[in-house]
């Protein structure tokens, strides 16, 4: 909080509208690795004083990437205080649930998900961009074109046109 009191008015300004016009997002994407609303809030706060502290890189950005780079500014920072932590995240902690499947249906399990880590990687940086956004972050198509710099519509066509076509590479056509 203090360091926030000796940046200039506009500075200031500009760290308040973008934690306004953000904090539910950067918050949701903290709760997602962290799974506790207190950590993810910490991460949060630990987010926030990175962006101040890279303001002078952030601030020369288009309105877009300035998102998009605070996302993964909050990203680092859930990650970096998910490994302080001794807990296991939900997402990993399918090994106990999948003691009850049948093991060949782990072994399909593990070889698609392999399939799709591959096909992902294949994938421009724009549609991995989208994919973590609305697949894993759970932003809006809103908050996706605000990121992506385009259109809420076509955010939503994009998101559609990539899922067909992650689709049809995993049917391998």
């Amino acid at each position: 909080m203090l360091f926030v009191m000796i940046l200039s008015d506009h500075e200031r300004s500009f760290v308040e509208n973008l934690f306004r016009e953000n904090k539910a997002l950067f918050f949701n994407v903290a709760r997602q690795i962290l799974h506790s609303h207190a950590e993810a809030e910490d991460a949060v706060s630990d987010a926030m004083y990175r962006i101040i502290t890279n303001l002078d890189k952030i601030s020369g950005l288009p309105r877009h990437k300035i998102r998009a780079y605070c996302i993964v500014i909050v990203r680092n920072c859930a990650y970096a205080r998910y490994r302080k932590t001794d807990e296991v995240p939900m997402e990993m902690n399918t090994a106990a649930g999948a003691a009850f499947k049948h093991p060949e249906d782990v072994l399909l399990e593990k070889e698609n998900a392999e399939e799709l880590k591959c096909i992902i990687r294949k994938l421009s940086g724009d549609e991995r961009m989208l994919l973590q956004l609305k697949y894993v972050d759970e932003a809006n198509y809103r908050e996706i074109a605000d990121v992506l710099g385009i259109t809420e519509e076509t955010a939503r066509k994009r998101a559609e046109r990539l899922l067909r076509k992650l689709r049809d590479l995993m049917k391998g056509e």
